[in-house]
């Protein structure tokens, strides 16, 4: 069971970290928090994959290692991927849109502070 959670989520934060590095803005303005915020998530769930992928290719880690990931796969952690992962998909990897709100009418603050385009 714990192996099936392991492998889900290794998929689940792949398809996240790739769908992140392969977003185009299409001729959009740079946003540096909206960039900083892709790169976080990008890093993130490549990490993430990563140490998962290490655990199946290299099983000479140690014990604490391997409880110490376990502990963070269960069925909360694989929901919160999938949803995450859904979300990305569906806005087609942009990070801002994820904050967007519905009717548009006001931008929320989240969604203002992704969007500044200068600090300085």
């Amino acid at each position: 069971m714990t192996s099936t959670f392991m492998l889900l989520n290794l998929v689940i934060a792949t398809a996240i970290c790739l769908r992140l590095i392969l977003f185009r803005r299409e001729g959009g303005t740079h946003r540096p928090l909206a960039g900083l915020l892709a790169y976080v998530l990008t890093v993130a769930s490549g990490a993430f994959a990563l140490a998962i992928l290490l655990l199946f290719l290299l099983p000479a880690f140690t014990q604490a290692a391997i409880d110490l990931l376990l502990a963070s796969l269960g069925y909360a952690q694989t929901l919160l991927n999938l949803v995450l992962c859904v979300a990305i998909f569906a806005m087609r990897g942009n990070v801002v849109e994820l904050f967007r709100r519905s009717d548009d009418i006001t931008d929320n603050p989240i969604t203002r502070w992704l969007r500044k385009e200068k600090w300085l």
